[in-house]
């Protein structure tokens, strides 16, 4: 059975994003009644979601800790700060926020100009 990419990296994007947006209504005190039962529930659907994008791509994933800055990165934030499962944590909100700034910034010209609205 072959993991196809058309299907998993929507389904990653996607639980990431609604994680992403019940996280910070969390962190905000926002609620809504479903908030954090959403967030919680749909955490699942992102570990999923990304243990298969993984599947789908593991020589690139493969390259990238075969890196040297791959290697720092996990090292830094598990053995060297010895933060243990906290590094991990501030390792994954971190890379969280970058995937968001990124998602804006490549985005930027339809949110500004309006053609998101098409």
């Amino acid at each position: 059975m072959t993991i196809q990419r058309e299907w998993v990296t929507p389904i990653a994007a996607g639980a990431f994003l609604i994680s992403a947006v019940t996280g910070v209504l969390i962190f905000f005190h926002v609620d809504s009644g479903l908030n954090k039962v959403a967030h919680e529930w749909l955490s699942w659907v992102l570990l999923g979601g990304v243990a298969l994008h993984v599947a789908a791509n593991f020589s690139g994933f493969r390259r990238h800790l075969g890196s040297h800055r791959g290697q720092i990165l996990l090292g830094l934030f598990v053995l060297v700060l010895g933060w243990g499962v906290a590094g991990v944590a501030w390792a994954t909100l971190i890379a969280e926020w970058a995937g968001l700034a990124l998602g804006l910034y490549l985005c930027r010209q339809a949110l500004v100009g309006g053609r998101w609205r098409d």
